[in-house]
């Protein structure tokens, strides 16, 4: 029996990283058109492969395909939008079911199933994505009254807008879900499509941050220091935040008492903490708890 240090995928850095260089190798053998830009931006080549490599590894350790469908329409819709070509992420995936393929691990046939069989799901997909904001949602207006408050730079009156629908009576955990990870979503998509600037988009998740701060003793008034032990921590190199921060507020409403060790932590810092009843080191981890404790 293979130990889990054999399986590929189980070390993201090492895994990612080697699949990615070997795919990139494949794509230079086969496409001159990619050998061009290949050659002229090989840093931007291999990063983007990294991409592609991750977003299969975090659908082969969560376990759902549906993962790297989105992503993969995701970059579809992306490069849609500069005015590239599919073929840019079509002849990139093939490259990387085939490097994928050859490595001889455990797992590695796996994602490269997985992987081709999200490409072929590809092509149907349409490259402008629908709103994340659900229309038939009863919170979709007060979702597209916040977002709109933000992008007219109006954050206070936003936050005082969703502080206001918590008085009166929205559980948190909708505010959390059905508002802000759904603009949050919104907002990806804006900048996707080029109707948003990234400045916008670090603007309006500075916001969400400020508010979910401004509605944590909601959330501490629940904790209790008797419950289970979750500890929450973006990976060395991860700065994105909000998600796991969300997650570590709303296990805390479940009666969890979440320690959350933020956005970059180096892993002796993480390893330190472990401890837990429940530890998430990554993402993927964090969505396996989480749909554990909802299941």
């Amino acid at each position: 029996m293979a130990h889990a240090s054999d399986r590929w995928g189980q070390d993201p850095v090492r895994d990612v990283d080697a699949v990615a260089e070997s795919a990139l190798s494949v794509l230079y053998e086969r496409s001159a058109e990619a050998r061009r830009f290949l050659e002229s931006a090989p840093e931007v080549c291999l990063e983007d492969m990294r991409h592609h490599a991750r977003a299969v590894a975090v659908a082969l350790d969560v376990g759902d395909a549906r993962l790297l469908e989105e992503y993969l329409v995701w970059a579809k819709s992306l490069l849609a939008h500069r005015d590239l070509p599919d073929t840019c992420l079509t002849d990139a995936v093939a490259a990387l079911v085939e490097a994928l393929h050859a490595d001889s691990r455990p797992g590695a046939s796996e994602a490269a199933e997985m992987l081709r069989s999200a490409l072929a799901a590809l092509a149907e997909a349409k490259p402008d994505l629908p709103s994340a904001i659900d229309p038939a949602d009863p919170l979709a207006s007060l979702a597209t009254a916040y977002l709109e408050m933000l992008l007219e730079g109006d954050a206070h009156g936003a936050m005082q807008l969703l502080a206001d629908a918590a008085t009166e009576g929205v559980r948190l955990s909708d505010l959390y879900d059905r508002v802000l990870r759904a603009v949050q979503h919104e907002v990806g998509r804006l900048w996707q499509s080029g109707r948003l600037s990234v400045a916008m988009e670090h603007y309006i998740t500075g916001v969400n941050q400020v508010l979910m701060a401004r509605l944590y003793p909601i959330v501490a008034s629940t904790r209790s220091d008797a419950g289970p032990v979750f500890v929450g921590a973006c990976v060395a190199g991860e700065r994105h935040e909000l998600g796991l921060r969300m997650v570590c507020d709303l296990l805390e409403l479940e009666g969890w008492n979440a320690v959350f060790l933020g956005a970059d932590t180096p892993l002796d810092a993480v390893v330190a903490a472990i401890g837990a009843d429940a530890y998430a080191p990554s993402a993927s981890e964090a969505v396996r708890v989480a749909r554990s404790l909802v299941a």
